[in-house]
């Protein structure tokens, strides 16, 4: 499978040497990733894209969050930097490495029982999680005509992620803090298909 893999990159690299024109970042680009709607985290997702030069462009990605998930809403923004490995005239690879940052906040309800027996209530909770991390991307970039573009690939990568409880303090059963606030390792990954239209050449 590797062999196979490496195959298909020399003769793509060998398309990307032999073209007359290869493809070029442009000045600024905006778009829009649908594939962000079907996410564990599903939001409308936005891009802005900006060229530093020819082969390396920044690039961030925001969204506004919203899941069934304890009721959850929140934003995440995705800033990086992307090289081109190899190029053609309508295709290119594209490598990237990015940082990601996601907060949402929601409402949890959790029955809570006197320690007697006599009595219950529902406790009602803020749900806050916020994750920080880094991932690689990678992606191919097709030049559909002079000023559109698709990327498609994906990420994967590490963060930490942080989820909080909080509650009124005047309830006759508060959550111990220590109990109530944990961070663990959590995987960064995502497919990512995005449609892009550039600003200026």
């Amino acid at each position: 499978m590797v062999k196979f893999l490496s195959t298909l990159f020399l003769i793509f690299l060998g398309w990307s040497t032999s073209a007359q024109e290869v493809m070029v970042f442009p000045k600024w680009r905006i778009g829009v990733t649908p594939t962000a709607l079907v996410n564990l985290y599903p939001g409308l997702q936005m891009s802005i894209d900006k060229r530093l030069n020819e082969r390396i462009n920044l690039t961030c990605e925001t969204a506004y969050l919203f899941t069934s998930i304890e009721e959850q809403q929140g934003i995440r923004i995705r800033p990086g930097v992307e090289i081109f490995l190899a190029r053609s005239s309508w295709v290119s690879y594209v490598c990237g490495v990015n940082l990601t940052h996601r907060f949402t906040r929601g409402q949890v309800v959790r029955p809570t029982i006197a320690t007697n027996g006599e009595f219950n209530f529902l406790n009602y909770r803020k749900l806050e999680t916020m994750l920080t991390g880094m991932n690689l991307s990678n992606q191919l970039l097709f030049k559909l005509n002079s000023r559109t573009y698709l990327e498609a690939g994906g990420g994967i990568g590490i963060g930490r992620l942080t989820t909080e409880l909080k509650g009124d303090e005047t309830e006759f059963f508060t959550v111990n803090r220590m109990l109530a606030r944990s961070t663990t390792p959590h995987p960064i990954v995502y497919a990512h298909l995005n449609i892009s239209y550039a600003l200026g050449r």
